[in-house]
């Protein structure tokens, strides 16, 4: 008999999922897309216990050995960064690495933009920002000032 096969990345998939969500400050409600365009989770950032509208976008990518010692790597499309990067979210990519069982990120902002001409980039996340110490305040402040910035704008 032949079954269903159960790839590799799907477990990946899963475990830098797992990992990621359990790195979140406590009453941070992450939540899975359910059409992924290149946002894999939607997190909803609660403030002083409240909901306030907050919300942080995420890419996940998994391996299971590091490609770098100063960076961390992963590839996507340029049609993906260019989605991500028009959104009016903050976006964090985020890679998670299985055998050390850590997660490097780096805002979308700070990966350079891609040339147009190409299909795919490749972004480099340095290997100081490991998940597991991410100043997580730092973040909901700088997500905070973006979406003050921009209804600004309204």
């Amino acid at each position: 008999m032949d079954y269903p096969k159960s790839p590799r990345e799907h477990e990946l998939e899963q475990m830098s999922r797992t990992y990621f969500r359990s790195k979140l400050p406590t009453g941070w409600r992450p939540a899975e897309e359910t059409v992924d365009y290149g946002s894999d989770e939607r997190v909803h950032i609660r403030q002083q216990g409240e909901m306030r509208s907050l919300e942080l976008l995420v890419q996940l990518k998994g391996s299971d050995e590091p490609n770098g010692t100063e960076y961390e790597t992963i590839e996507i499309n340029v049609r993906t960064f260019n989605y991500l990067e028009n959104k009016l979210q903050v976006v964090l990519v985020v890679k998670y690495v299985a055998s050390e069982n850590e997660a490097y990120w780096i805002k979308l902002r700070d990966v350079p933009l891609p040339n147009q001409n190409n299909e795919t980039m490749t972004i480099r996340i340095p290997s100081e920002n490991k998940l597991s110490t991410i100043d997580w305040q730092a973040i909901e402040r700088y997500v905070e000032d973006v979406q003050l910035k921009k209804l600004a704008k309204r």
